[in-house]
């Protein structure tokens, strides 16, 4: 390591180049990202929605049977009455299982029945990390104001009607 002022202004002169590029980066990559849904492409995530895969080929949610006929008997059930609470029991007492061959859990649930993606539709923007607040290991995840959340028309097959979800809702 060099102690001499000039290498620590190299270093900061370093320093500061990397994070204005970092911050080009991302003012050309997120209107891109907006662009992308605007055309109803799935912006994805860590798993692709509960009743979908994720064709990388086509870049397309695809339906997965199993996955969908949950979905729909979960819609199909709370619109009868049953509440979030009610569907995790008869799920997970008729052995059915998330992908990752787990129990059913309220808030899943809870969460399917918000999800408009279900609907064909694309959601984006909700929430951001603000860089200003912070968890003990990460920024905080925060919501968006109303006016940045994008909605489109998605590219994938929905699995529930618009009418069913506005029902749900």
């Amino acid at each position: 390591t060099c102690a001499l002022p000039i290498c620590k202004l190299m270093f900061q002169q370093l320093g500061s180049f990397a994070e204005f590029e970092r911050n080009r980066i991302s003012e050309r990559v997120f209107p891109g990202m907006v662009k992308g849904v605007q055309q109803g492409n799935w912006q994805g995530a860590r798993f692709s929605p509960f009743g979908y895969t994720y064709n990388k080929q086509k870049k397309l949610l695809e339906i997965e049977k199993r996955e969908a006929d949950i979905v729909k008997l979960i819609y199909t059930m709370y619109l009868a009455g049953k509440s979030t609470h009610e569907i995790t029991e008869y799920l997970n007492r008729k052995k059915y299982q998330t992908r990752t061959g787990k129990q059913f859990y309220s808030k899943f649930i809870g969460d399917i029945l918000k999800n408009r993606i279900y609907t064909g539709k694309i959601v984006w923007n909700k929430k951001h990390y603000d860089k200003n607040q912070k968890t003990k290991k990460h920024y905080k995840y925060i919501k968006n104001d109303p006016s940045k959340i994008i909605i489109a028309q998605g590219k994938h097959t929905s699995i529930i009607d618009e009418q069913t979800f506005e029902e749900v809702q």
